[in-house]
């Protein structure tokens, strides 16, 4: 089999190869336009995401379902059976979102799944969103909103995750920070800094009743205490740093 007809096995070229050309021409029909730059950088970038989706698409179709036959025997020695129903996942990538159909072992279809090839094969994250998705979402969590991070998202590939999917998504990495750090060795003495600071910061959270309870009020500013509206979320940090020693007197009289 030649290079070309393994390509178009794996995905369609001509759906690819025609979204280049269309791409190309739309560029080509800019500059005769004499459009603004960014207009121009605006329809490539459109462009490349729906590029990469279709590319994405032959990549999971190219895969096939993981089939591995109508039994595994897994590691510990135990065999299971493929099951007759093939389970469907949602996978948001930054080129959008995919649905993969998966052949899935285990007893039988109401117990519990123990192996799925693909998602093995691919080291599918837990939850829907991937890897790289994931990164980005928390990049831009650690500095601004969950309701921000959706609304960039959105500005830049078309599709907003959920704030209640970004906090989660927190919470559940946040679940590996105290392992992470048990594990992380403490610096000879010798390498420590001079100092020693201990820091740490309140922030106070409002509490979200349920819904059968009475709503809490508008966050008005009042005199006196305001019992059963917030907790407070307390950050804190340690770190040694060497002395920064200050000269007076400005830099041309330091002779």
């Amino acid at each position: 089999m030649t290079s070309m007809e393994k390509n178009n096995q794996f995905c369609n070229v001509e759906a690819v190869t025609g979204q280049l050309k269309a791409l190309m021409e739309t560029v080509h029909g800019m500059a005769e336009q004499q459009c603004a730059a960014h207009e121009v950088e605006r329809a490539l970038w459109q462009g490349v995401l729906a590029l990469g989706r279709e590319l994405m698409q032959a990549f999971f179709d190219g895969l096939g379902d993981g089939d591995e036959g109508a039994v595994v025997v897994l590691n510990g020695g135990q065999a299971v059976r493929r099951l007759e129903q093939r389970h469907r996942r949602a996978y948001q990538s930054v080129f959008g979102s995919f649905i993969l159909e998966r052949a899935v072992y285990g007893t039988r279809e109401d117990q519990k799944i123990e192996y799925v090839p693909l998602d093995a094969r691919l080291q599918l994250p837990e939850d829907k969103s991937s890897y790289l998705l994931q990164e980005w979402d928390q990049a831009l969590a650690v500095e601004t909103p969950y309701a921000q991070v959706s609304a960039t998202l959105e500005r830049i590939l078309g599709f907003s995750p959920p704030v209640d999917s970004l906090e989660r998504m927190n919470r559940k990495m946040a679940n590996a920070v105290a392992e992470f750090w048990d594990v992380q060795p403490a610096p000879p003495a010798r390498e420590a800094d001079e100092l020693v600071v201990a820091t740490a910061d309140g922030k106070g959270v409002p509490i979200r009743r349920a819904a059968d309870q009475a709503p809490i009020e508008d966050h008005r500013p009042k005199k006196g205490p305001k019992p059963n509206r917030k907790k407070m979320a307390t950050l804190g940090a340690v770190y040694t740093i060497e002395r920064h020693r200050r000269k007076a007197g400005a830099p041309e009289l330091r002779r």
